[in-house]
């Protein structure tokens, strides 16, 4: 699955006899169950473009990465992964769904302004070595321009990321909160084949709001000898920031 606007990857597979081979990869047309070429076939080559789509071969790996960018309702479908030599031809089925929401559901925080506010991004396991990152979202295609920090950088100094590995949770830390804050952001997960795992948050940050606090100043005064005292008191009140609760 990937998103409107955004990247998707997709890696085609090859034994080593298809290692000198033309390859190349297609939209599968339905009404002709055949191939609309989207990616010019080559030999030798280890790179090739058409567009918005461009792949490049990894012959040590024996697999080619086809890369779509800008991606739009159109690019779902069926596509193939296909190889040919002078005596075979090996084509693989890839089924590209396009989707115009990244994350089906959301956590929401609320954070106030000026204070600091913590996240918590949940992972599988399976990502327990793999780079985190948290990022601000309007598309996933924005959304890597706009990431501010990771496991190992962060390109906001109020922003910092703690990986609990055995957990599986990631935290990130905004200090120092404002009105440029709110707004959708996804926890991001860099897994081995360039596709990125993403939940999503939603932050909240309130207004500062004056409270008023009365303090007392209390004297205590004999009256009519020992034993006998009233305290007398004098008040003061001062204001501060909102304290969440």
């Amino acid at each position: 699955m990937a998103y409107l606007g955004g990247e998707a990857t997709i890696i085609c597979n090859y034994s080593e006899e298809f290692n000198d081979s033309l390859k190349y990869f297609c939209k599968k047309r339905k009404e002709y169950k055949s191939c609309l070429y989207m990616i010019p076939a080559h030999y030798g080559s280890t790179t090739a473009t058409a567009g918005r789509f461009s792949v490049t071969e990894n012959k040590t790996k024996r697999s080619y990465k086809v890369t779509i960018s800008d991606l739009t309702e159109y690019d779902t479908g069926t596509y193939w992964c296909g190889v040919e030599s002078s005596y075979d031809t090996m084509i693989t089925n890839v089924q590209l769904v396009v989707t115009d929401r990244c994350c089906v559901n959301y956590t929401e925080v609320t954070g106030y302004e000026g204070q600091p506010v913590s996240i918590e991004c949940k992972y599988s396991k399976l990502y327990m070595n793999h780079l985190k990152y948290f990022c601000k979202w309007s598309n996933t295609s924005t959304c890597r321009k706009e990431i501010k920090v990771t496991t190992d950088h962060n390109n906001d100094s109020r922003f910092s990321l703690y990986d609990n590995k055995t957990a599986g949770v990631f935290t990130v830390t905004i200090t120092r909160t404002n009105q440029e804050d709110p707004g959708t952001y996804l926890c991001g997960v860099h897994k081995a084949d360039n596709q990125n795992y993403f939940s999503a948050v939603h932050l909240i940050i309130k207004g500062k709001t004056n409270f008023h606090l009365l303090v007392l100043y209390c004297n205590v005064i004999l009256m009519n000898g020992p034993g006998h005292s009233v305290p007398v008191c004098v008040g003061m009140t001062t204001t501060g920031p909102q304290l969440p609760l």
